[in-house]
């Protein structure tokens, strides 16, 4: 029930780290990285934008706003039985357009306040920047802590 509420309001919801229930969805960026505390990033060569979204009601309804053939962009789908055009109009208005790039880096100083929901940013050597919503991270100690970080999306072939 929980995440229904979260994703009609378009946040999802985890448990953290401190055992409490977190709603949240992709906002500013908490840091910024540099080649100085990180492994060249692999970053892919065009973002991946929202350009529709889908919710499953029940077997007979689903909802759709949005390119939602996947040809102009990435589709989020979903199911929530509470769902309304109402609230997923309110959704789309507040999440469509989202972008961001498909991504897996190594942060060599492992930063233990990540969580996934932040948004990094990384700036490369001449200068650009991106914002990297954090969808799955994995810390290691050997000496020192580390972290491998992605964001997941469409590789360079899928996006062809």
């Amino acid at each position: 029930m929980l995440s229904y509420i979260a994703s009609a309001q378009g946040e999802f919801g985890f448990v953290d780290r401190y055992g409490r229930y977190v709603r949240k969805w992709y906002g500013s960026s908490v840091k910024i990285l540099d080649n100085n505390t990180i492994d060249l990033p692999t970053l892919g060569e065009r973002p991946n934008i929202l350009a529709g979204i889908v919710c499953k009601v029940s077997d007979s309804e689903t909802l759709r706003l949005g390119n939602t053939t996947g040809s102009a962009g990435r589709v989020l789908e979903f199911e929530n039985p509470y769902m309304t055009m109402s609230l997923l109009r309110s959704l789309w208005h507040r999440i469509g357009g989202f972008s961001w790039y498909t991504t897996e880096l190594f942060h060599r100083l492992g930063d233990p306040r990540f969580d996934v929901g932040d948004v990094i940013t990384y700036v490369s050597e001449s200068g650009e920047s991106y914002d990297i919503p954090i969808t799955n991270i994995g810390f290691n100690f050997d000496g020192g802590l580390s972290a491998d970080i992605s964001a997941v999306g469409l590789s360079v072939e899928e996006q062809l």
